[in-house]
This record gives C-alpha cells, sequence and structure tokens, in this order.
C-alpha cells in the first residue's frame, strides 16, 4: 500500500506506468476508432489515390484496458468499503 502511495504521489503523468498504459490503450483505439478509417478516406478526397491503414491489434490493447480498468474499478471499491 505504501509504494502505491509513494507512486501516485509522483507527477510523471499522473502516477508513472499505470497512466502511461492507460494513454497507450486510449491512442490505439483512437486510432482504430477514429483515424484508420477517415485518413485515407481524407486522402483519397483531396489526392485522388487509394490509401490503406493496418488496423492496431485491439486484443493486446483491451486486454491491457481490461486489467487497468478492473484494477481501478477494485481499488474504487476497497476505498468504498474503508469509508463505511
Amino acid at each position: 500500500m505504501e509504494i502505491n502511495k509513494i507512486e501516485a504521489g509522483s507527477d510523471l503523468f499522473r502516477g508513472g506506468w499505470r497512466p502511461a498504459c492507460g494513454w497507450i490503450c486510449v491512442c490505439g483505439l483512437f486510432y482504430n476508432a477514429i483515424l484508420q478509417p477517415i485518413v485515407p478516406e481524407l486522402v483519397a478526397m483531396i489526392t485522388g489515390k487509394a490509401m490503406t491503414l493496418r488496423p492496431a491489434d485491439t486484443e493486446v490493447l483491451m486486454t491491457l484496458l481490461g486489467g487497468l480498468l478492473g484494477l481501478g474499478g477494485m481499488r474504487s471499491w476497497e476505498k468504498l468499503k474503508a469509508r463505511q
């Protein structure tokens, strides 16, 4: 518990490696949901040339994101139980 408090107190993008993993997931899902389908269409409209972008591996992203959300949910539950 003390290590978590010390790590959360450091301001490396609000806590270190955990938020970094979250931001990686967010960026990967943003790429898959927004950039990957839209950018080729914009390039085709502007240049007239076809372009394709490969999708990111969402299996890895979702596994990582599910773990992070699970840990965050468990921590919130622990805090709620501690108040009672």
